[in-house]
């Protein structure tokens, strides 16, 4: 009947261990010598399932139920046992287990795509309506600065939303790679900590924080863009966990890893939910405040950039007493007198006006950055592409800085900056992009850019890189 099976005609083959061992699929040997093994030492019939490949080598799955019998001296006197063809309930099985994974999955990307647009129509509500609220009339100051906090607050949650989404799709694609640099931890902190207090204008809730090295002592090297972003996620999740109660961040040294971790007074997570919560697209609902852990990307984003930078995360949490999240990444001391820039403020005082050429095809972004200029001493000229960039630079020589966008139309920015070097290595020419990706950083290393700067701009930030470029081509 066994080698019936397996595909031999009645009496063509003599029955042996070798022979049936040869069958046995090579993913299931060790599985099956393993188990004989076992059979010898029992007294009873053991059962247990492989795959096997029949004589027209096909492959089909098997359960064999197999017994020994011994004499008194305990050898093996003979052997018997049963073998199944069980393919078709095999994959009946699979084939269920994998309907019901897709239908899961098909669930999941169904609530969260109804939860993104719910996610990104709110903030844009906001922007529209306080946008249109600034159009009115006899407006107190008051209210208009208070309607501008409101399309500030939306704009930088939908940009949150939008940049989870864009990291999620380069770690499918395997094109998220880290950038390692010298970070402050310390800085970082006390910069997340303002950030948060800031937006957040009742004295109700506070992020507390407990720095675990000394200032002078906090200078890592790290992919700081990922850490703040870990860290980022785990407050915004507090914050809107536990909307009552003040928020602790911290970190302490451990040997050659960081712990850090962030720690909140809300209700808590049942331990059912404490790895789920991980996963994507999934939200757990808080039955304390009706409202979600999170929007279905944050946890899922700090797992796999936890993982990416050779960590891992975890939550601690009993139902109704908070929750306090962890996670690690390895502890590289830096040694501060490396380069590092300092983001204060630098203060604008030149002794002759700066000529600026803005090269960018989008006339909004370039009246935006026209504008910013306004309060500056700065000449502002616009090239609408790259070669129109390179031949400006080629007609007027008072040009101090080049901000270059890099897609443009004719000629990209990477292109116009490779033509200018080749007549002019001084010139400070800064990156405007809204890619910051590994490889991209790479391209514009390559190209001879001074710096870059990531999309949307912020004013103070803009300005330090001028000002440091401009210090420096003097």
């Amino acid at each position: 009947m066994m080698y019936n099976i397996l595909g031999y005609k009645p009496n063509s083959v003599t029955p042996s261990y070798e022979l049936a061992l040869s069958h046995v699929h090579e993913d299931d040997k060790y599985k099956y010598i393993e188990n004989l093994d076992n059979i010898k030492s029992l007294k009873m019939s053991y059962n247990h399932i492989n795959k096997v490949v029949k004589k027209d080598m096909s492959i089909i799955s098997v359960v064999w139920r197999a017994h020994c019998v011994k004499n008194k001296k305990g050898d093996i006197i003979s052997w018997m046992g049963t073998l199944q063809d069980i393919t078709k309930y095999i994959n009946a099985e699979q084939n269920t287990l994998a309907k019901e994974i897709a239908e899961e999955s098909d669930r999941l990307k169904t609530a969260f795509i109804s939860n993104m647009s719910h996610e990104i129509r709110t903030p844009m509500n906001a922007i529209l309506g306080f946008s249109n609220m600034l159009k009115r009339n006899n407006l107190s100051n008051e209210k208009k600065q208070k309607y501008l906090n409101f399309i500030e607050s939306a704009g930088k949650r939908l940009l949150r939303i939008i940049s989870d989404i864009v990291d999620l799709s380069k770690m499918d694609t395997d094109h998220l790679r880290l950038s390692y640099e010298i970070c402050n931890l310390n800085e970082l902190l006390t910069k997340l900590q303002e950030q948060f207090n800031l937006n957040n204008k009742e004295e109700k809730q506070r992020i507390i924080l407990k720095k675990g090295l000394r200032d002078d002592n906090s200078f890592i090297i790290t992919d700081q863009t990922r850490l703040e972003q870990i860290l980022s996620n785990l407050i915004e999740n507090a914050v809107k966990y536990a909307p009552n109660g003040n928020i602790l961040v911290s970190y302490k040294k451990d040997g050659e890893t960081l712990i850090f971790y962030v720690k909140d007074k809300g209700g808590g997570i049942e331990k059912k939910n404490q790895k789920s919560i991980f996963d994507r697209f999934k939200q757990i609902e808080n039955k304390y405040s009706g409202t979600s852990t999170s929007a279905g990307l944050g946890l899922s984003i700090v797992k796999e950039l936890t993982e990416l930078m050779k960590g891992k995360v975890w939550v601690k949490s009993g139902e109704g007493n908070g929750a306090t999240f962890y996670f690690t990444i390895p502890y590289q001391k830096a040694n501060r007198r490396m380069s590092y820039v300092d983001n204060k403020t630098i203060k604008i005082k030149v002794d002759r006006e700066e000529v600026i050429l803005v090269a960018e095809d989008e006339i909004i972004n370039f009246l935006y950055l026209e504008a910013l200029f306004e309060r500056y001493p700065f000449k502002i000229l616009h090239a609408k592409n790259g070669k129109e960039a390179v031949n400006m630079i080629e007609e007027n020589k008072t040009i101090s800085l080049v901000l270059m966008d890099i897609k443009m139309p004719i000629m990209n920015g990477i292109e116009a900056t490779m033509e200018i070097r080749k007549k002019n290595k001084n010139l400070p020419i800064i990156a405007l992009t809204a890619y910051v990706m590994q490889e991209d950083k790479e391209k514009m290393f390559y190209a001879e850019f001074n710096d870059y700067l990531a999309k949307p701009l912020d004013e103070i930030t803009l300005i330090n890189m001028v000002k440091k470029h401009q210090k420096e081509s003097i």
